[in-house]
């Protein structure tokens, strides 16, 4: 059975959509900019999990390197923005101050 073009454009859309949600993983994983180990691993674990499974999932029609590089893309393309978004947020919590902690004086 061939496989259709629908099917591999589908796939690929796929990927650019794994690539995308392991971009916004990564910087929830990260407020402020701010690395952790326990972070760095969990998300390494988490998106090498996702791909293979994603690799894995794929029936006929594999497009294997292509799907890969749609996966880079939608993390390379999709991080800045969502960066912005984490630093913005992140912003806004640190602006908001907690009422117990008023002066003293």
């Amino acid at each position: 059975m061939e496989p259709t073009l629908s099917r591999q454009a589908l796939s690929l859309l796929l990927a650019l959509g794994l690539g995308a949600a392991l971009a916004a993983e990564r910087e929830l994983l990260s407020p402020a900019g701010r690395r952790h180990a326990a972070a760095e691993l969990f998300f390494a674990l988490s998106a090498g999990c996702a791909l293979f499974l994603f690799a894995m999932g794929a029936g006929d029609g594999r497009l294997g390197l292509w799907e890969t590089l749609f996966a880079i893309a939608g993390f390379s393309l999709c991080r800045p923005a969502f960066r912005r978004f984490g630093r913005a947020l992140a912003g806004r919590l640190h602006k908001t101050k907690d009422p117990s902690e008023g002066d003293t004086k």
